[in-house]
């Protein structure tokens, strides 16, 4: 969600990102108000990945019913694989001008997707890359 300095929905933006775990923090007073005020071209992508830095968020927030608590927001939802960027693009690519709700794209990833050694696993928020393990996991890019 964006505001100007005086704190009036600025209505000309079109998609933001919300980490899964923000979704019970500040980020969601932000988004209730834009469905409070019918922003209709806001689109808002969730990324649904299951971790956070200190833990699984299962284990530590769990968000159930995450879909059906942006619609009680008052936004429409979609849900789609995180990783099928034509499926994100074709939802981020509707004519939303005329609506009045605006959308939630709940999208599912798995953290580190496609790279064995951090795929899915929470301590890859702290992996350090240097430039000899970034060519070694090139090679393995599945």
């Amino acid at each position: 969600m964006v505001r100007d300095g005086r704190s009036k929905v600025v209505r000309d933006h079109r998609a933001g990102t919300v980490r899964s775990v923000d979704a019970e923090r500040p980020a969601v007073l932000s988004c209730q108000v834009a469905a409070a005020q019918r922003v209709g071209n806001l689109v808002v992508v969730v990324d649904r990945n299951g971790g956070q830095n200190d833990g699984l968020v299962a284990d530590v927030s769990p968000q159930p019913r995450l879909a059906a608590r942006f619609a009680a927001f008052g936004f429409d939802v979609a849900e789609a694989d995180g990783h099928d960027v034509l499926a994100l693009r074709a939802l981020l690519a509707c004519d939303r001008s005329d609506r009045d709700r605006p959308l939630a794209i709940i999208a599912d990833t798995v953290k580190g997707k496609g790279l064995r050694p951090v795929e899915g696993k929470a301590p890859s928020h702290y992996v350090t890359i240097d430039a000899a393990r970034a060519a070694s996991w090139k090679r393995t890019v599945r």
